[in-house]
């Protein structure tokens, strides 16, 4: 690794702003750190050769050179629009990838927001760009020539006899069972031997993780004076404030979407402290205080968006959300893109009654959770029931009452309730531009293998719910 003493980086970049320039800087800070000789203008105050030949010389003497890519370095340099001054900055580049082997590896596009993939210039928008903080480590692997999965050594060919191996036949499987086995009887996964193979069944099997596409890019903290909620929200009743609610208040600031230093939020909290941060920098970084206190924030916004479109509700002590009942309706029905086709219709809320007449709601629900997998992000749906006496107060059997769903439930009506939440999560709304989130689809899978579902079924459980509640979802 001593090769990496003599390994040169330079940054090239637009100063946006000042948050633009504190990533470049921390970008180049933590390449040094790390061991690569890394160069930014934030380093030097006056170049004796003055500014443009102190930019040619590192771009052309340097090992690699990362391009910030944002729509303002974009214009300003390969835009052809772009003043004469910027113009000898774009022809260098280009200089340098025409004459270098196709394919050269110096020029490496960088972006800070993902939305800023778009500004990557077209020469360079075939190749691999890195999205820093999220893709430091893949990015730091490139530079130093260390991929996850090193080839191995070239060995010898092999020479094998002219002889086969005799293949031993399989015990026969017939749909998924051993002949010899009662397909009631539930004890025989005790009794398979190593050898079983789950029979041929083609099969789609559907992740519950919906991936998140867009969220916010940005968020706001400043230091605030107020030490409780009830008295923030006092303050905001006072100002008739019609802004986004969503906020945190930990650690003696204001943690927002809302830039913080416009009206109304200027007067809750100290405008001079305020400072924008990069949410991937929380978000894929190594402080998990941080990034606990982000997912608060995401957790409210999630909240909010559901609610405002859809009439979702959440349930704090349950920590569930839920489909709303309708005032003076028995029931919710919406429409859903489902297996069958689109515009199937499903029951969301619906009012049934106990053999003593006692009458409730069910209604469709899920459990969630944030998930950082990798460079992706994730909402976890866990399909569930929510069951209320008006819709409002939660029914005192409730967890009695989803014991018992539960065992009746089987795989079809599971798969059908992720793709109706798939759905509605993905359903274009009036007001998409206050949206905190954008969701991508369910992955979904095709095997050759599969299990016979009636064989995880020890017997058909008895019960006394009301048979509406029965086959919510039919195959």
């Amino acid at each position: 690794m001593n090769k990496l003493n003599h390994l040169t980086v330079f940054i090239a970049y637009s100063h946006d702003d000042e948050l633009h320039k504190k990533q470049a800087l921390k970008l180049s800070n933590q390449l040094r750190t790390d061991g690569i000789n890394c160069t930014i203008d934030q380093y030097v105050t006056d170049p004796i050769e003055g500014w443009p030949r102190w930019m040619i010389n590192n771009i052309r003497n340097s090992d690699h050179v990362l391009l910030i890519c944002t729509k303002k370095y974009y214009k300003k340099v390969f835009d052809d629009n772009a003043g004469k001054g910027a113009k000898w900055e774009s022809q260098l580049i280009y200089g340098e990838l025409y004459q270098k082997i196709e394919g050269t590896k110096k020029f490496k596009p960088i972006i800070f927001r993902d939305e800023d993939s778009q500004w990557i210039p077209e020469i360079l928008d075939q190749k691999t760009h890195y999205q820093f903080p999220r893709d430091y480590e893949k990015l730091y692997r490139e530079l130093t020539d260390q991929p996850i999965i090193k080839k191995p050594k070239l060995g010898s060919l092999k020479e094998f006899d002219d002889k086969q191996d005799k293949i031993e036949p399989k015990a026969a499987v017939s749909d998924g069972l051993p002949k010899n086995i009662d397909e009631n009887d539930y004890q025989f996964f005790l009794e398979l031997s190593s050898d079983f193979q789950p029979p041929d069944k083609k099969e789609t099997v559907i992740s519950n993780l919906l991936q998140i596409k867009n969220f916010p890019q940005t968020f706001y903290l400043a230091d605030t004076n107020i030490r409780s909620l009830n008295h923030l929200w006092k303050e905001l009743e006072k100002i008739n404030s019609k802004s986004s609610q969503v906020f945190l208040l930990k650690d003696k600031k204001i943690y927002s979407f809302n830039d913080l230093r416009d009206t109304p939020w200027d007067k809750l909290c100290d405008p001079g402290t305020c400072d924008r941060i990069y949410t991937n920098n929380w978000l894929f970084g190594e402080n998990s205080d941080n990034r606990n206190k982000l997912f608060e924030l995401f957790y409210l916004a999630l909240k909010e968006q559901l609610y405002t479109n859809y009439r979702i509700k959440y349930d704090a002590y349950l920590d569930l959300y839920y489909f709303n009942s309708i005032p003076n309706k028995d029931e919710r029905i919406i429409k859903y893109n489902s297996l069958k086709g689109k515009d199937t219709p499903v029951t969301v809320v619906n009012k049934l009654k106990e053999k003593d007449g006692q009458k409730y709601l069910r209604h469709h629900a899920f459990e969630t959770k944030f998930i950082k997998y990798i460079d992706k992000f994730f909402l976890e749906i866990n399909p569930t029931y929510y069951f209320s006496i008006d819709g409002k107060k939660t029914d005192k059997f409730h967890e009695d009452k989803l014991k018992k769903i539960k065992e009746i439930d089987k795989h079809v009506a599971v798969r059908n309730q992720l793709l109706l939440w798939e759905d509605v999560l993905n359903r274009t709304v009036i007001k998409k531009e206050k949206d905190f989130f954008s969701f991508g689809n369910l992955n979904r899978y095709k095997t050759n293998k599969g299990i016979v579902d009636k064989i995880w079924r020890k017997t058909k459980p008895k019960s006394n719910i009301p048979s509406e509640q029965i086959d919510i979802f039919s195959p």
